[in-house]
């Protein structure tokens, strides 16, 4: 199955316990939101998943029009019941890389940390300027390198060997990125966030529940997920486990 194929299918597996377990996703998105200043004529979001950005911007801007993106049919059903109220909301199943829209279509883009499962973050970025207005503005969270750190480690000392883990990008190459395409950077900052959890297995369903690709290292024996326990980093009991969020906001040229 190739890998766009494969990180929707997962994520329309989780989309039905999405909104329950995904808690800390929306408490980025408000994040996010807070920087947003100013009221646009329209708004896409990228990877909208269940539709928790969509729903904050419409209680926020009522009576704006408002689309919302995303490959997972799953997570579109999903949204499209949970956001019956605001009829005002467009729903598309498509490709952010490979965007189903004109060119200056939306004053605003948003997304919520969907951009990292991309296979080409820059073909995105570029897709997201040319559907952009001039002037219009790009906010987005998206994953960096320092993302499950702990996992990676615990894994190489026990296997000896590379995980099979997402590869996230460092969060330099991704600002790189943005301004290649042509974007004003007004606002960039990488923050790492901190997750503990009482053992490992619930460590990996906090993944899992949320449709990560990849959730868990390669299949291991008995004897080595009892190695990969003892050598992964505890903190008071806990087995932490850290996230590098990248917040952005940038701007398309007039």
């Amino acid at each position: 199955m190739p890998d766009k194929q494969r990180i929707s299918s997962a994520f329309s597996r989780a989309a039905p316990e999405y909104d329950r377990r995904a808690v800390w996703q929306k408490q980025v998105a408000r994040r996010l939101l807070a920087r947003l200043g100013f009221r646009p004529a329209n708004a896409l979001d990228l990877g909208c998943g269940t539709g928790e950005m969509l729903a904050l911007l419409a209680e926020r801007f009522p009576g704006i029009k408002l689309s919302g993106l995303d490959s997972a049919r799953g997570m579109i059903a999903q949204a499209r019941e949970r956001l019956r109220a605001y009829p005002q909301i467009v729903w598309q199943t498509g490709d952010m890389e490979h965007l189903p829209y004109p060119d200056q279509a939306f004053a605003l883009i948003v997304s919520n940390l969907a951009l990292q499962w991309l296979e080409s973050p820059s073909r995105a970025f570029t897709e997201a300027r040319r559907v952009l207005r001039a002037e219009g503005c790009f906010l987005f969270t998206t994953l960096a390198s320092g993302t499950l750190q702990e996992l990676r480690a615990a894994y190489k000392k026990v296997c000896g060997q590379a995980d099979n883990l997402h590869k996230f990008l460092p969060a330099a190459q991704i600002r790189a990125a943005l301004s290649e395409q042509g974007f004003s950077i007004e606002y960039f900052s990488a923050e790492t966030e901190t997750q503990y959890f009482p053992d490992l297995r619930s460590l990996l369903r906090s993944m899992q529940s949320v449709g990560a690709k990849n959730p868990a290292p390669r299949p291991l024996s008995k004897t080595q997920w009892q190695a990969l326990q003892e050598n992964y980093l505890q903190i008071d009991g806990q087995y932490p486990l850290t996230y590098e969020v990248v917040f952005a906001l940038a701007r398309k040229a007039a």
